[in-house]
């Protein structure tokens, strides 16, 4: 890492939060995406490392651990897992119940009715749903053309911050809502616009 470029990360105390606003251009770290997995032996967990400039996202480099698969990408560069270009599914479903959706709860979701309903609605659209317990190895699997869709509400940034990277490199589509104080946002990543 470049040092004289801040970072933010889970381990990040909340006044580096607010000078986010400040910054130009910074990293996000997430030293383990999937703690939970890690410890229960499920075999989805990654190391993640993005860049960023402003609100979008320039670079990043998701390691799965368990495959010892890394996952790269620089946008409007190209994608990459194991130096192997990688690409969205071109070929998704034009009927969306063909379609796998990913998604998850993350530790800062409420359990609103109105959250809740959101939820359901999106998950009712598509023929396969996974929660897989790493948002970022989840839009890692979009990118790679394994899955078409990924959504999840309230999410830290830097569970994302360098997957959404990947997507966008692979050619796929982002998006996300207003970065609240604590760094949480909405999210979606699709492999072609909906």
């Amino acid at each position: 890492l470049d040092r004289s470029i801040p970072y933010l990360s889970e381990e990040s105390t909340p006044s580096s939060y607010a000078s986010r606003r400040e910054w130009q251009r910074f990293w996000l770290v997430d030293p383990l995406d999937g703690t939970t997995n890690f410890c229960l032996e499920v075999p989805f967990y990654c190391v993640s490392v993005g860049l960023w400039r402003n609100n979008s996202p320039l670079l990043g480099a998701v390691l799965e651990i368990p495959s010892n698969r890394l996952f790269t990408g620089i946008v409007g560069v190209g994608a990459w897992c194991n130096e192997i270009p990688i690409k969205v599914n071109v070929e998704r479903p034009g009927d969306y119940s063909k379609a796998v959706f990913c998604t998850g709860l993350p530790v800062a979701f409420e359990y609103s009715k109105d959250n809740i309903q959101k939820l359901i609605t999106a998950c009712r659209c598509f023929g396969k749903v996974r929660m897989l317990g790493s948002a970022a190895l989840m839009l890692c699997y979009v990118a790679l053309g394994r899955c078409d869709s990924y959504w999840e509400s309230q999410i830290a940034l830097w569970d994302v911050g360098a997957a959404l990277a990947i997507v966008q490199a692979a050619g796929g589509v982002t998006r996300h809502g207003n970065i609240g104080g604590n760094l949480r946002m909405d999210v979606e990543a699709a492999s072609c616009e909906s």
